[in-house]
């Protein structure tokens, strides 16, 4: 699978969270109609091994259902929320085939991490280069790492530190990702002395995303695509 670079500037978290339900296809659409050409989703795998797009693990916050999704196959989930006239869950290749229509690059965070080769099949299978996987979960990152030498990874950090720079540089891992309320100005001068790229969550004003984006961040995500 040929690896590409995306494009730096604004990432859609979970689409357009503000105007649709986050992780829908209408939030995902939303947000690339808006000119953005990075959206962020969340994975989760359902009983009989299906990636769909959740936050949660649970549905009751998002869709108003007390569903723990690793403990229903995918269509239960799907008929549940048809009943309720809720949104249905986004697959993982629903997402893929929508980034492929707009070629846009896709950040997937993944929150089920047990199972790393069952991910790069889903990848693989759907055969789109424009995918950057990140993690806050260490181990399941290098798995992938050792799994596929060309994956394109993002460390996932709460707090900016000289050791998280150093795993991201010693795995090869691709970006660091942080939280913008833990990281400065001169952290990000040191991560591009080391050639690493910076990804900042959550940027949600058109005036910070200005400063960070001058102090030489890559990608901010944000709620709102129409920021800048």
């Amino acid at each position: 699978m040929k690896i590409t670079k995306p494009a730096r500037g604004l990432i859609g978290h979970r689409g357009a969270p503000k105007e649709f339900l986050e992780n829908s296809l209408a939030s995902f659409t939303a947000a690339i109609q808006q000119g953005l050409t990075w959206i962020e989703c969340d994975l989760f795998l359902t009983q009989d091994g299906h990636w769909v797009c959740t936050h949660d693990s649970n549905l009751q916050r998002t869709h108003g259902i007390s569903y723990e999704v690793a403990n229903y196959p995918l269509s239960a989930l799907q008929n549940k929320l048809q009943q309720i006239k809720a949104p249905q869950l986004t697959t993982l290749p629903e997402l893929l085939e929508l980034a492929k229509a707009y070629e846009v690059t896709v950040n997937i965070e993944v929150k089920h991490t047990q199972d790393a080769p069952k991910l790069l099949d889903a990848l693989h299978a759907a055969d789109y280069a424009k995918v950057v996987v990140s993690s806050f979960h260490l181990s399941f990152i290098c798995s992938l790492r050792q799994l596929d030498p060309d994956i394109v990874i993002g460390m996932l950090v709460e707090n900016f530190n000289q050791k998280a720079l150093a795993t991201v540089i010693a795995q090869k891992f691709n970006y660091l990702i942080c939280n913008i309320e833990h990281i400065q100005a001169q952290d990000i001068a040191t991560c591009k002395e080391h050639h690493i790229p910076v990804l900042l969550y959550t940027c949600n004003t058109a005036q910070h995303a200005k400063y960070w984006l001058d102090c030489g961040v890559f990608g901010l995500f944000t709620d709102c695509p129409g920021l800048c």
